[in-house]
């Protein structure tokens, strides 16, 4: 029975035989094999059973498949192969082994099935060395001596074929050690032109390489530019490496490595006359290839010393190399344009919005200016054409009614210029000490007219002791009157509006100045308190007759009270009436934090 062995989170080697005709292997709870290992997709890749023996398929991974250190989309295994998944090593075994051993590192287990088999041969000769030291001589059989000889030597060459057997193993998991850890590095890179110097670095210290580069596929053409390199500037002509632009257009158009072990006198490079001017003596260039198998770009490395050349390990090396390079290279890319398209998306939708706020804001300005200057123009008409025939009475009350539409003007006015430095970030206090009591006497006496007309009872404090506070005295007028304003607007006759300023503490234990305006209008509804503070947004109706404000008065009262380093909140509830309160701090708004 066939398995895939490997370890588990906890370091215990695991044996998955191989069953069924599918076993997948991912993240997913629903897989065969699940893996913790965040890297590997949900779905990653599947193990199945075909005529021809098990083959492994990319199932839609978004590191992609490595069999033995190369990059697959669907690949039959052979007993031993070597499959990694993200950080994850799963070794293919064709027959489940009765012991697995418990080796460390990548390569692992590869290193344990081979050699349990080697290991059997060694034993196999040596049993057949004990039988023959064990068999009786008789007539006409060949010497012993001979048959120790024979078996001995059959022994020496096991243990020779053991021993190089374990050097190749040895080697291939120190490679497979060394790309796990450049797997990890180039995981790491902060963006791509980090991860491309890093790509090139690694290159050359890892295989002792004197120089370099990479080019990446760019431009409608996918013409080849060179993004990093090492040590290649005599080389450079209009920014192409002047020697290698050939070597590296040829790998990237066939997909096929490049290795020449003596430069001087490789045909290939025969016509390269920069070969002979610069002293390359040993090349390799590998592509870079995307999950589709299309070219990406090239690592190209070379060395001038006579003592150092590269061999197919060293080119299968780069091979593999590029493979996680390519990996990191191209999900980099995918990061950088998500990152981008998100960026794109969110400045449209605040475009969008900005658009549809200033649509609004026109709309709301053009309605809420048209009625008080239609009011204004209407009466100055009328006075200006009948001042004298008009009953003085009716003068006045024609007068007044300008001075009051003029004043709501001015209001509005003023609301959509603060709220103008609110989105700008430049409302300001001035910041000096003031009396609190005197703030709530002075903003009660400014709305005890309207109050007396309108039949509403309006109680501010009588005497009392001064509050001092450092704050910003025309602001916290203002907050309080749209608090008044408001509470006039909502209050029936004969109703009451009540004000008062107390002592109160704000989160962290700062001492604080309360301020309350309370009405006993009809209240509002609980869905509609969460619009309260929202641009533009009205709760509730107007009573008849009286005028809708802009929506941003309580907007603007409420960043004045933040400004402060207070809070501001309301209670409501239907037929009983609202209770606007705010608290600012009594020694003023908390500094700005120190950035070091």
């Amino acid at each position: 029975m066939a398995c895939l062995i490997y370890s588990d989170d906890t370091g215990r080697r695991v044996i998955h035989d191989l069953e069924k005709d599918a076993a997948r292997i991912g993240r997913a709870s629903d897989n065969e094999v699940v893996s913790n290992d965040l890297r590997m997709s949900r779905h990653h890749a599947v193990v199945v059973r075909t005529s021809e023996g098990f083959r492994i398929r990319d199932i839609g991974s978004s590191l992609g498949v490595l069999v033995n250190s190369r990059r697959v989309d669907d690949a039959l295994l052979a007993d031993g192969d070597l499959i990694r998944l993200g950080d994850s090593l799963y070794t293919f075994v064709a027959q489940t082994p009765s012991v697995v051993p418990d080796l460390e590192g990548p390569g692992a287990s590869e290193a344990g099935v081979v050699s349990t088999a080697l290991v059997s041969g060694v034993a196999e000769a040596a049993r057949t060395l004990r039988t023959v030291f064990e068999e009786p001589v008789t007539a006409g059989s060949e010497p012993r001596s001979i048959r120790h000889s024979d078996a001995l030597t059959r022994m020496e060459r096991s243990v020779d074929a053991l021993r190089g057997k374990i050097a190749r193993i040895e080697r291939g998991r120190r490679t497979l050690q060394t790309l796990y850890e450049i797997g990890k590095l180039l995981n790491s890179a902060v963006n791509r032109e980090n991860l491309l110097d890093l790509i090139m670095d690694l290159a050359i210290r890892v295989l002792r390489a004197e120089r370099g580069f990479v080019m990446l596929a760019s431009g409608p053409n996918s013409s080849l530019v060179v993004k990093a390199a090492r040590n290649m500037e005599e080389e450079f002509v209009g920014g192409a490496p002047a020697i290698s632009a050939g070597i590296a257009r040829q790998v990237a158009s066939t997909g096929m490595p490049v290795l020449t072990t003596d430069a001087l006198a490789d045909l290939r490079f025969r016509d390269h006359q920069s070969i002979a001017d610069h002293g390359i003596r040993s090349v390799v260039c590998v592509p870079l290839l995307e999950k589709a198998g299309r070219p990406l770009g090239v690592i190209y490395i070379d060395t001038r010393s006579a003592g150092v050349g590269f061999d197919e390990e060293d080119r299968d090396f780069l091979v593999a190399f590029a493979n996680y390079a390519a990996i990191a290279v191209e999900n980099q890319r995918l990061f950088e344009d998500a990152g981008a398209r998100a960026r794109m998306e969110e400045e449209l939708r605040a475009m969008r919005k900005l658009d549809e706020m200033k649509s609004d804001l026109i709309s709301i300005v053009a309605h809420d200016v048209r009625t008080p200057l239609t009011s204004i123009i209407s009466y100055a008409e009328i006075l200006s054409d009948d001042f004298e025939t008009i009953d003085p009475e009716r003068r006045r009350s024609f007068l007044d009614r300008i001075v009051r539409e003029a004043n709501r003007l001015n209001r509005l006015t003023s609301d959509y210029l603060d709220l103008a430095k609110i989105e700008a970030g430049r409302l300001s206090l001035k910041l000096e000490e003031v009396d609190a009591l005197s703030l709530v006497k002075e903003s009660c006496e400014a709305f005890e007219g309207q109050a007396a007309s309108q039949k509403i009872h309006l109680i501010s404090p009588v005497g009392g002791t001064p509050a001092p506070i450092r704050a910003d005295g025309d602001r916290l007028l203002q907050v309080l009157a749209n608090l008044l304003s408001n509470a006039l607007k909502f209050t029936p006759q004969g109703g009451e509006i009540r004000v008062a300023v107390k002592p109160g503490l704000l989160p962290g234990g700062r001492d604080a100045v309360a301020f309350e305006v309370a009405d006993t209008g009809a209240g509002i509804p609980s869905a509609d308190l969460d619009k309260l503070f929202r641009k533009f947004a009205q709760a509730g109706e107007a009573p008849t007759g009286r005028p809708r404000g802009t929506g941003l008065g309580l907007v603007v009262a409420r960043e004045i009270v933040e400004l402060h380093g207070g809070r501001m909140g309301v209670e409501s509830s239907l037929g009983r009436g609202s209770c606007f309160c705010f608290s600012v701090p009594v020694r003023g708004p908390l500094p700005p934090a120190d950035p070091s």
